[in-house]
């Protein structure tokens, strides 16, 4: 098996143990929720800081599930002039598309890359109920970005839009 299917297997597997985690977390921030608002509701009193949780853990959920959402082409795309282009222009168009969604998924790495130091070394941190270091964020944009860059890439190189999979796309229907 060549190292590119082998990438992408691991990637595959990868993006299915991570979108599963998340789900798992999703849920438990409905249940967290839930329990909060119940709680409240009977005037028990509430989980502290479960708001900022909630905010922190949202935040994660969006930037480390992004790549998937590319990966399984579940993300918003505008195919107006695709559908009017031959197959062939269309390729060139999805390979464009995806230079440029490299191009600033990179350019985000970079920057949020910096910023991840800089706040490492002025040690700042956000102070709610809880004391979150910014570096920590930081570190979870970067690593959802740069795992969107090597979608983009993959696109790039092979002119795949997206991996076959279970996100319904509009020629396939809603089951």
């Amino acid at each position: 098996m060549p190292a590119s299917n082998r990438i992408s297997t691991f990637l595959d597997c990868f993006y299915h143990s991570l979108g599963t985690f998340l789900g798992l977390v999703i849920a438990l921030i409905a249940l967290a929720i839930s329990t909060d608002l119940g709680l409240r509701r009977f005037n028990i009193g509430s989980i502290g800081g479960v708001q900022e949780v909630v905010e922190y853990t949202l935040f994660a959920c969006v930037f480390l599930g992004a790549p998937w959402v590319l990966r399984t082409g579940g993300h918003i795309r505008i195919e107006i002039l695709a559908g009017i282009l031959p197959l062939r222009a269309r390729k060139k168009f999805a390979r464009f598309l995806s230079g440029i969604g490299l191009t600033v998924t990179l350019a985000l790495v970079y920057y949020g890359s910096r910023n991840l130091i800089d706040s490492y070394v002025l040690n700042s941190a956000q102070r709610q109920y809880f004391v979150i270091y910014e570096w920590s964020l930081l570190a979870i944009f970067v690593i959802g970005m740069t795992l969107c860059a090597f979608e983009f890439l993959r696109m790039l190189l092979t002119g795949q839009e997206h991996r076959p999979g279970p996100v319904n796309t509009p020629d396939q229907g809603m089951n």
